[in-house]
């Protein structure tokens, strides 16, 4: 997480961040944790303007942008999200669905724990 006062302001004022990253072993994966409510905004607003909407794929629903809330929801979908894939015999995670980072300066992140 990039974690500056003006992307603290930003997350609070929009609902979402785009700059959480999670790291599961050696893989970074980014993850977007956002208000149900914002989300339902701009929706409502991107379906009047545009015809459509297409939501970040990387989507975790939050309570609220604290620090607190977002990695209480991401350890709960670390540790109780998946299902049974028939294709690969095995269970396949929230993660396992998402595109590992590779082309971030990882140095510049804020390590929250």
């Amino acid at each position: 997480m990039y974690d500056t006062p003006s992307s603290n302001f930003e997350a609070s004022e929009k609902g979402f961040r785009r700059d959480v990253y999670v790291q599961i072993d050696d893989v970074f994966y980014n993850v977007c944790p956002y208000i149900l409510d914002n989300l339902i905004w701009e929706y409502t607003e991107s379906k009047k303007e545009d015809g459509y909407y297409t939501p970040f794929p990387n989507l975790i629903f939050v309570e609220d942008m604290s620090k607190k809330t977002i990695i209480k929801t991401i350890e709960h979908v670390y540790e109780k999200w998946g299902f049974w894939n028939e294709k690969t015999t095995k269970i396949e995670t929230f993660f396992d669905a998402l595109k590992p980072i590779t082309n971030i300066d990882f140095q510049k992140l804020t390590k929250i724990n």
